[in-house]
């Protein structure tokens, strides 16, 4: 009973580490993919004005 009862936990733990594991990645997924559009925003701009400092 004692070893399925740390079986369980474990399992448990495992889950909720997972979970939380989860969590993080779509929040750092999320921080990248706003960056990334700002970036492209940036890099217009930047494009933009190279173009004017050409002509």
């Amino acid at each position: 009973m004692k070893r399925r009862g740390g079986a369980l936990s474990h399992f448990f733990g495992a889950r909720t580490s997972i979970l939380m594991f989860q969590k993080i990645f779509l929040e750092v997924v999320h921080g990248f993919l706003k960056l990334k559009r700002r970036n492209r925003e940036l890099s217009r701009f930047f494009r933009a004005r190279t173009s004017i400092l050409m002509f």
